[in-house]
Parts: structure tokens; C-alpha cells; sequence
């Protein structure tokens, strides 16, 4: 029965099914050749407003994910072409949506030429793509959440509290070069309070350096905020109340305080929304010793409601013109509920006949606690190189129940409980070698500890049933060196090695130990290649 259970708690978390489309097209010239990196912008029909943006690839092609039913148009740029507008078209639950190609005329030469030192809302670097936030006015008015989900390749999904990258697996999420290690949904609830008016601009890193992990090499997700440099005060407070799906709230405050060598920061959010009613298809199929097994589930929701609130405090000091410290705490509660009595009908097959059958209505919820500290010391070692000191700790308290009732009387309750703790250090030194070469070096330690427990009551008989402890114990040094900079007036380079020794060890309650030692290096080479100002390739 317990694995039943847990086989539809993970069914919910992981396989949501949702009726939205891929819309996807290309980019030509009117001499029909493909145009590489052109600006593609999806917006509503009825008032323009930007709801994705991208940039076509080397085939001119490209794709917007996961996108609602709607009426949209679809705005094309590119420099030496006039912005071309599509058709208005309408969305509906189809899985493709494939689009006419949208043909860019060329420009007109221009007897006199006027260049304005304004910034086009995407840049594609050799290593990166940046979305200038500050660039664009349409921003107004929108969270650092909704800036995520208009960035090109940035997927974000607020009922299963994931912010990942198309294509992609795990990410690591930085706010000014400051690695996010909170959990999702608290990093979700921090930046819907966040304004869009703060964010200079947002940088998707697909390929990461070598000074980061393994585990966070799927990409990286960087929000660079604009910078107070005046002294004084500064505070804003954030008030927010709709309904989509459901209702929602949300409240921010935020102050930053600035005198002489001193910059000390806080901030407080609360959100709280409702979601209407979403559906779970699970499907497992295998076969066994010449036998097809087949095992579906359907998890029907009445709808989930999700409450957090995070604050954090901060400073930043100057020791010196060569010395800097910093300091910040961060914190989040939060509560998730995924609907009362919420219907699952599993079935199983073997060979296509029914063997077995169960139904269950489920009430789940979960409660995360996370706190999380960071300390740093920079110091300039010389004209152009410095040294860098990190600490992080976190620790953490993860919740979930689950209470299951057979279609009429009380089944069965399962809980959980999960413990983190983890201490990280790292020491950075950077050096700019000459005009044009910088090189990367350092080390870092991961010291990570996971302690769960499942116990489960048996509501016919009232007996509990209670798997124990796993304890989990992970390690991780690491030491890299890395250089980039450029090779000739056209031509960039970045190579680099990572080297990990990975430990891990599981002590489990049913005594299904197990433990596992790794290192590997991880070589990093990257070029990219300017064949003109439109075109590179890489």
C-alpha cells in the first residue's frame, strides 16, 4: 500500500498535463535565406503587450513554449530590416502550433544616418543571452516573476514551483552574482514581490564556467539589479491583488540605506494565491519476462493554494579602498495545498487485461522552512587581480502530508518529514592578464546532510506503519582554472577544467546502505566567432 502511495504523491508533484501550445516558425529575408538571430517577440492581439521574447537561431528558426489559449501576434526586428508583424492567430490545446514563415523586407539606404545610444531589449553575446530590462518601457508595472517567464528559453511553472530553462535540467538561479539556495517556491513568492523596475536586465548563461558545479551545468539564470550609488535612504512597498485562475495577493516592502562606506539592505514578501483545477496523468509501462505491465493513474484537483512569506536583511561594507565585506540572511515559511478529496483512479494491465483497479481521494499539503546565511570578503590583491571568500549555510525543514481516503472511509495517512543542513565554502581569485585575458582559479568545499522519515497510519485497523530514518551525507571538493579573453580582433575563446571528488553516503533504515565516491574533470573549451555584425557563429 505505501508504495501505491507514494507512487501518487510523486505522480502529482512531477507530471502535471496542462492544455497549452508550442508555437514555433522561421524567420526568412526576401530573398528567402534564413536570418539567424533576429529579435521574435510573441504579444497579446488585443493591447501588444509582451508575453515571450527570443532570438532565432543559426536556421532562422524559432519556438515559443507552453503558451496559453489566447489571440496573439508575433513582432519581428533585426538591424537593416523593418519590424515585420504576423497575422493575429488564435491559440487553442493543440500540442504544435506551426506558423507561416514571417518574410523580413530589406531596409531602405538612408542618405544620412542618426545613431541614438539606446539598447535593443536582447542581446546575443558569446556566451550569453542578455534581455535588457531597463531597455523597454512594457515592463512597467510587472513582478521579476513575470520578466522570467517573457525571457527567451526561461520556463516557469508556479502550480509545481519550478524555474528551469527549455530543454534543460536542474539551474542554478543568481540575483547579482549571488547564488539563490532557497527553496523554489520561496524563490517564486521573493521574486513576485521583486518590481520590474529594479531589474536592469537578465542574463541567460547556457553553457556555465568552470568555476561552477556539475550538478547546476544544465544553465544559469542571473537577474542583475540596478545599483543605488547615491547616498541616503531609499524604501518601496508593494501592493497586489487579482484573480486569474483564482484569487491572489501579494505585499513587498523593501528598504536600502546607503552612507559612506556602509550600504545595509532589507526586504519582507508575502504572496498568496489560488489556482483552479488542474489534472495529473501518470503512465508507466514495462516489460517483464515476456509480460507487458501497464499502470496508469489520474489525480483530479479541485484546485491548490500556496501562502509564503520570505524576508532578508543585508549589508555591505568598505574596509578600505582594496577591502570589502558583505553580509545577508535570508528566510521563508510557506504552506501548500493541493485541494481536499481530490479523486485518483488507478489502474493496472498485464497484456492488456485489467488485473487490478484502486480508488482514493487524496488531500495533500506540504510545508517548507528554509534559512539561509551568506558572508563574503573581497580583497584586492594587486592592480588588476583580487581575491574572493565565500560562506553559505543553510538549513531547512521540508513537510509534507498526504491524507488518503478509500472513496468512503479513511485509508491511510503518510507523512514525511526531511531535515537540511548545508555549509559551503569557496575561495575565487581573479586576475586580468592583459586588456583582452582574464584567469580564474579556485577551490570550494559542499558539506551537505539530509535526514528523512515516512510513518504511516493505517486508519482500519489504526495501526502506524513508520519506515525510520535515512540519513544522507554528501561532500564535495572542488578546484577549477579557467581563462577566457580574446584570441584575434573577431575570435573569443574560453577553456577551462573542473575537478570534483564527489562522496556520498546513505544509511538506510531497512539497512539498504549505500555509498558512492567519484572524480572527475570536467574540461570547459568555448569559441565564439564574429563573422559580421549580424552573424556569429559559435
Amino acid at each position: 500500500m505505501s508504495t501505491k502511495i507514494i507512487l501518487i504523491v510523486l505522480a502529482f508533484i512531477c507530471s502535471a498535463a496542462n492544455a497549452q501550445t508550442n508555437v514555433r516558425g522561421n524567420v526568412l529575408n526576401s530573398r528567402m535565406e534564413t536570418l539567424p538571430d533576429a529579435t521574435v517577440m510573441l504579444l497579446l492581439a488585443k493591447d501588444s503587450s509582451l508575453v515571450k521574447g527570443t532570438i532565432a537561431n543559426k536556421e532562422g528558426h524559432y519556438v515559443f513554449e507552453n503558451i496559453s489559449e489566447g489571440q496573439y501576434l508575433i513582432s519581428v526586428s533585426m538591424i537593416g530590416h523593418p519590424t515585420t508583424l504576423s497575422p493575429v492567430f488564435y491559440t487553442r490545446a493543440e500540442a504544435v502550433l506551426d506558423m507561416q514563415s514571417i518574410i523580413l523586407p530589406e531596409g531602405r539606404t538612408l542618405d544620412e544616418v542618426v545613431v541614438k545610444g539606446t539598447k535593443s531589449l536582447f542581446e546575443l553575446k558569446h556566451d550569453r543571452i542578455v534581455m535588457n530590462v531597463s531597455a523597454s518601457p512594457s515592463f512597467g508595472g510587472n513582478s521579476a516573476l513575470e520578466v522570467l517567464e517573457k525571457t527567451p528559453g526561461v520556463m516557469v511553472n508556479r502550480q509545481l514551483g519550478s524555474i528551469g530553462m527549455s530543454g534543460k535540467g536542474e539551474v542554478i538561479v543568481m540575483i547579482n552574482n549571488k547564488i539563490q539556495r532557497i527553496p523554489v517556491q520561496a524563490l517564486i513568492a521573493r521574486l513576485d514581490g521583486m518590481r520590474a523596475e529594479n531589474i536592469k536586465q537578465v542574463e541567460i548563461i547556457q553553457q556555465p564556467p568552470a568555476k561552477y558545479d556539475a550538478s547546476g551545468a544544465a544553465g544559469i539564470i542571473h537577474i542583475v539589479l540596478k545599483e543605488n550609488e547615491g547616498e541616503g535612504t531609499n524604501a518601496s512597498v508593494t501592493l497586489m491583488a487579482g484573480y486569474g485562475q483564482g484569487p491572489k495577493r501579494a505585499a513587498g516592502f523593501t528598504m536600502n540605506s546607503r552612507k559612506g562606506r556602509l550600504n545595509w539592505y532589507a526586504g519582507y514578501n508575502y504572496g498568496q494565491y489560488k489556482a483552479g483545477r488542474w489534472q495529473v496523468n501518470h503512465f508507466r509501462e514495462y516489460d517483464y519476462q515476456g509480460d507487458n505491465y501497464y499502470h496508469s493513474n489520474y489525480v483530479r484537483f479541485p484546485g491548490n493554494s500556496f501562502l509564503n512569506h520570505s524576508a532578508n536583511i543585508g549589508l555591505d561594507l568598505s574596509l578600505g579602498e582594496k577591502t570589502q565585506v558583505a553580509f545577508e540572511i535570508n528566510g521563508s515559511l510557506s504552506k501548500s495545498f493541493w485541494g481536499v478529496n481530490a479523486p485518483s483512479d488507478s489502474y493496472d494491465y498485464i497484456n492488456g487485461n485489467p488485473v487490478g483497479e484502486q480508488h482514493f481521494l487524496i488531500t495533500p499539503h506540504q510545508n517548507p522552512k528554509m534559512l539561509y546565511a551568506n558572508g563574503s570578503l573581497e580583497q584586492q590583491t594587486g592592480a588588476k587581480s583580487r581575491l574572493k571568500l565565500d560562506l553559505n549555510f543553510v538549513t531547512g525543514e521540508f513537510n509534507n502530508n498526504t491524507r488518503m481516503t478509500n472513496k468512503v472511509n479513511p485509508a491511510m495517512s503518510v507523512a514525511s518529514e526531511t531535515g537540511l543542513e548545508s555549509k559551503i565554502i569557496s575561495l575565487d581569485h581573479i586576475t586580468e592578464v592583459s586588456r583582452s585575458w582574464k584567469l580564474e582559479a579556485g577551490i570550494k568545499g559542499s558539506f551537505n546532510s539530509i535526514t528523512t522519515s515516512i510513518s504511516g497510519r493505517n486508519f482500519r485497523d489504526g495501526s502506524w506503519l513508520k519506515s525510520g530514518e535515512d540519513d544522507i551525507d554528501e561532500r564535495i571538493l572542488a578546484a577549477y582554472v579557467s581563462t577566457s579573453g580574446k584570441l584575434t580582433k573577431k575570435l573569443q575563446g574560453e577553456f577551462g577544467i573542473r575537478y570534483e571528488d564527489f562522496h556520498y553516503e546513505l544509511q538506510a533504515q531497512n539497512n539498504d546502505d549505500l555509498r558512492k565516491d567519484f572524480k572527475n574533470l570536467f574540461p570547459i573549451a568555448r569559441l565564439h566567432f564574429q563573422l559580421d555584425s549580424l552573424n556569429s557563429l559559435q
